[in-house]
């Protein structure tokens, strides 16, 4: 049940996002006056990974009538560059695993709404696991 209450907030949250998003780029597809001497090409769809999951949403590619030039003007405003399918939130996560490892990271990471699980309380259920002992069956020469 948990985990199902987890999984629809995520998805609240994805929609939440997407709707904002499309949101804005309506908002530049009808007011003109937002983006000079830029017409519209075509409204496509691009998914972008977040710490919330995939999120896929609709976007308009313009064309800029003086010089030619092609972009997604949403993307511009978000801060995507081009061809980033990967959000400043989830490269931050992806960065923040990789490279810390200690009690109180366990601690904050263990309740997804913030409940902190003390570092000493970490460190005995750490301890506490077992392993198996593994052998070594290398011969050693001395």
């Amino acid at each position: 049940m948990i985990n199902g209450v987890k999984d629809e907030v995520h998805k609240l949250g994805r929609d939440m996002i997407r709707e904002e998003w499309e949101s804005y780029d309506d908002i530049l597809r009808q007011h003109r006056e937002l983006r000079k001497d830029w017409s519209i090409i075509k409204k496509d769809e691009v998914t972008r990974k977040t710490t919330l999951g995939g999120i896929t949403y609709s976007r308009t590619l313009f064309i800029n009538k003086k010089t030619g030039c092609r972009a997604y003007l949403l993307d511009r405003i978000l801060g995507f560059e081009q061809r980033e399918y990967i959000t400043e939130d989830a490269k931050a996560r992806i960065c923040e695993e990789a490279v810390e490892t200690c009690y109180r990271k366990g601690g904050l990471n263990a309740c997804i709404n913030g409940e902190l699980v003390t570092k000493e309380t970490v460190m005995n259920i750490l301890h506490s696991l077992e392993f198996p002992e593994i052998l070594n069956t290398s011969k050693e020469t001395g």
